[in-house]
């Protein structure tokens, strides 16, 4: 009975002991986005509002799984479903620091639909990668993960053009389909700084180089979230996306911030 109570004792402990070194973290958003895009050789740039979720788990030392649901409207005539979602976890330790072995998997819609055009677009972007984390603590930690990986882009699309004819004549509408796939060389340097757990900053770099296309794309993500408690906070979420020629994004967003 004594062994039993003492087995009990210890498992309760164990998972008391895993729970407490479980992190969660998530964010409610809301902001605007900005997008440049080149469509039938014009060049358009519009911004509209959009609305975030952000969930992150932590378990200290061993993995992190994070992932950020968004939606844009009336950008561009255009809205914009998006989600991505990362996973990393940490087989080995160093005094330095952890190896990491991770992906993702990254999602985009994009549905345009104005006078002359419209169009349904959807890129997924699934991606393995390895870094390691260096670590430096104390009141202000500091911790840098430069990282490597690579991913596969598919980016399939169909649509409709409108061609207007003057007088009497229809109009004319052309159908078109997109269908590009191909491999990415994904290379990536993250930067995070904390502040006794009450400022929490975070800056990401990203080089993409598309073999099939044979282009280098950019993109930089930076995150600020000031606690006001243990538990809640102001966070400000900004990212610029960069694709091909001078088509870009741009989001800048702020929200409320839960953490337990």
């Amino acid at each position: 009975m004594k062994r039993l109570a003492l087995s009990v004792a210890i498992v309760v402990f164990a998972a008391s002991t895993a729970f407490s070194q479980v992190i969660v973290n998530s964010a409610a958003y809301g902001g605007l986005l900005t997008n440049q895009t080149e469509l039938n050789d014009e060049v358009r740039k519009d911004s509209g509002p959009m609305a975030g979720l952000y969930a992150q788990v932590i378990l200290l030392n061993r993995f992190q799984v994070n992932d950020f649901l968004y939606y844009a409207w009336n950008v561009n005539d255009s809205t914009v479903l998006g989600n991505h979602f990362i996973a990393d976890a940490y087989p080995l330790q160093f005094g330095i620091g952890s190896f990491v072995l991770g992906g993702g998997y990254e999602f985009i819609r994009l549905n345009l639909d104005d006078t002359s055009t419209e169009y349904t677009q959807n890129i997924s972007i699934p991606y393995l990668r390895v870094g390691q984390y260096f670590n430096i603590p104390g009141p202000v930690r500091l911790s840098l993960l430069p990282w490597t990986g690579v991913g596969y882009q598919t980016v399939s699309g169909d649509g409709t053009v409108t061609i207007e004819i003057p007088g009497p004549t229809p109009n004319i509408e052309q159908d078109f389909t997109v269908d590009e796939s191909g491999y990415l060389w994904m290379n990536g340097i993250n930067l995070s700084v904390s502040v006794r757990r009450f400022l929490d900053v975070q800056a990401k770099y990203g080089l993409y180089y598309d073999v099939e296309a044979e282009e280098f794309s950019n993109n930089v993500t930076g995150m600020i979230t000031a606690y006001l408690s243990r538990h809640i906070g102001v966070s400000y979420r900004a990212k610029y996306t960069e694709s091909t020629g001078d088509n870009y994004n741009l989001y800048n967003m702020i929200g409320l911030a839960y953490s337990f």
